[in-house]
C-alpha cells in the first residue's frame, strides 16, 4: 500500500469570508465518528450514502497540517463499523455531525465546514505548494492556520 501524506491548512471563518467567495455552495452532511489512539486517530465518517474508514497519522512538524493519512470505502452503513470497532477494544469515541461544501480552486480542494457549535471553518488541501498560494490569493496568513482537529474544537474550543 503506498503511503499517502495529508496537506492542509484550516482557518476559521465567517459568514461574510464565505460570501466574498461569491459562489453558491451545495452542503452536504457528514457523520463522524473519531476514535483517539496515542497521536493519531482512526474516523468513520457517512455522506451521501457511503462510509470511509481513514487512519490519520501524528501531525509532522510543519507549518502546515500534515500526517499520513490512509482511507478506503466500505459496503456497510456507520453503526456497522462502529460495532466492529468495539467488538476489537475500540470502546471510546467522539461522534459529530457536520455540513460541508467542496470546490476546487488552484490545484486544491477547499471545504466549507459548518459544525455543530456554528463555527465556520475552511480547509485547504492539496500539494504543499498549492495550498501556500491558495492561502495567500485567498488573503489569509499561515499565522492564522489551525492546527487542531475537529474533535479538537468541538471539545476544548479555540480558547
Amino acid at each position: 500500500m503506498k503511503k499517502t501524506f495529508e496537506t492542509e491548512a484550516k482557518f476559521r471563518v465567517t459568514l461574510n469570508d464565505i460570501k466574498k467567495l461569491n459562489m453558491n455552495f451545495n452542503f452536504f452532511k457528514q457523520k463522524n465518528v473519531i476514535y483517539t489512539l496515542e497521536k493519531s486517530f482512526l474516523r468513520i465518517r457517512s455522506e451521501n450514502n457511503n462510509t470511509f474508514i481513514t487512519f490519520k497519522g501524528e501531525k509532522k512538524e510543519n507549518k502546515l497540517n500534515v500526517r499520513e493519512e490512509i482511507e478506503f470505502i466500505v459496503d456497510t452503513n456507520i453503526d456497522v463499523v462502529k460495532k466492529l470497532f468495539s467488538s476489537i477494544g475500540f470502546k471510546d469515541y467522539f461522534e459529530y455531525e457536520k455540513l460541508r461544501a467542496n470546490f476546487s480552486l488552484n490545484n486544491c480542494i477547499l471545504s466549507i465546514d459548518k459544525l455543530p457549535n456554528s463555527e465556520i471553518y475552511l480547509e485547504i488541501e492539496g500539494d504543499e505548494k498549492s495550498v501556500l498560494e491558495t492561502i495567500d490569493v485567498l488573503g489569509y496568513s499561515e499565522r492564522e492556520i489551525i492546527s487542531k482537529n475537529y474533535m479538537e474544537v468541538l471539545k476544548d474550543g479555540l480558547h
